[in-house]
């Protein structure tokens, strides 16, 4: 399956490894409330590994700075569900 993410131009990074400058360009994107599709074709990722992405960062954040669930759900634009199910796994 990824092999066939990465033959498509719009998924072609599927895999890969994040770099700052996509971190950066995906956390301003989302504040501006971009899609999550339009941010995946824009990085050429998956809405699923955009999701994640955003859900590692604000689980990070709120074990890092102590910020509550109600705060990163907030920024990274997704509820308070999606990111308590990924804890749960």
């Amino acid at each position: 399956m990824l092999k066939k993410q990465r033959q498509n131009a719009e998924t072609s990074r599927a895999g890969l490894k994040w770099e700052q400058e996509e971190d950066n360009q995906l956390l301003s994107m989302i504040s501006e409330g971009v899609t999550l599709a339009d941010i995946a074709k824009t990085l050429q990722r998956t809405e699923g590994s955009i999701k994640t992405r955003l859900i590692i960062y604000a689980i990070g954040k709120m074990e890092k700075e102590n910020m509550s669930l109600e705060h990163v759900s907030q920024l990274v634009k997704l509820s308070d569900a999606d990111i308590t199910e990924y804890q749960e796994k």
